[in-house]
């Protein structure tokens, strides 16, 4: 799931509040009702509030790198349906 992707992704820099964090920015800031409904269409406006939240916790520069890797997960994303085998 996409979101088990984001918690990984975010961990390194969040540590023990990555869930609470990121949980935040999807429930409370971008109105997700579950975390399985955010898809590689959220992502930019995710990797926006991470940054825009993030920088108060951890800075601009880290803020930043981490918006950056969200946005990255769109196009991983992206490649893997395109090259995904069909059955």
């Amino acid at each position: 799931m996409l979101y088990d992707e984001v918690i990984e992704l975010c961990r390194p820099y969040l540590g023990l509040a990555t869930e609470a964090f990121i949980n935040r920015q999807i429930f409370i800031n971008m109105k997700l009702k579950q975390a399985s409904d955010l898809s590689e269409t959220h992502l930019y406006l995710l990797a926006r509030w991470c940054f825009h939240s993030g920088q108060e916790i951890m800075g601009n520069a880290q803020a930043r790198e981490m918006a950056r890797k969200i946005m990255k997960l769109e196009e991983m994303d992206f490649l893997r349906k395109l090259f995904q085998p069909k059955n």
